[in-house]
């Protein structure tokens, strides 16, 4: 016999998550036509279902477009297209390459302000 003991419920190990409670309730809300026409856009554009927008909406919960990441990718991106191909040409002036030059910076600021206002990136240190 060896050192090690065997358990007696091998493979019958639970999941560490619990299993969310099933929604069994109903709300019903009167709207106007174009109410609801609103919201099944938003929930749209936010792809989500018309339930899951409702319930983040009524428990005060951010609502974020799914590929509002991509988004962010995109303008960062871009941005580094705008870097990488600054003038570097003599035929410029210099108001002409920095108005450039702002371009790329905004774009970068636009990104990692999303970022921020979304919950994908951290606030930057106060000095």
């Amino acid at each position: 016999m060896s050192g090690t003991l065997k358990s007696p419920h091998k493979g019958t190990r639970k999941s560490a998550k619990p299993e969310p409670a099933r929604r069994t309730r109903f709300l019903k809300v009167r709207c106007t036509e174009d109410e609801y026409k609103q919201v099944r856009q938003r929930a749209g554009q936010a792809q989500m279902t018309l339930s899951d927008y409702l319930r983040h909406a009524a428990f005060h919960q951010r609502i974020v477009a799914k590929d509002a990441g991509s988004v962010i990718g995109e303008l960062r991106r871009i941005g580094a297209l705008i870097k990488h191909n600054y003038p570097r040409v003599l035929h410029w002036s210099d108001a002409e390459k920095r108005r450039y030059w702002k371009t790329h910076e905004q774009l970068w600021a636009l990104a990692d302000q999303l970022a921020r206002k979304i919950g994908l990136q951290k606030k930057p240190p106060t000095p």
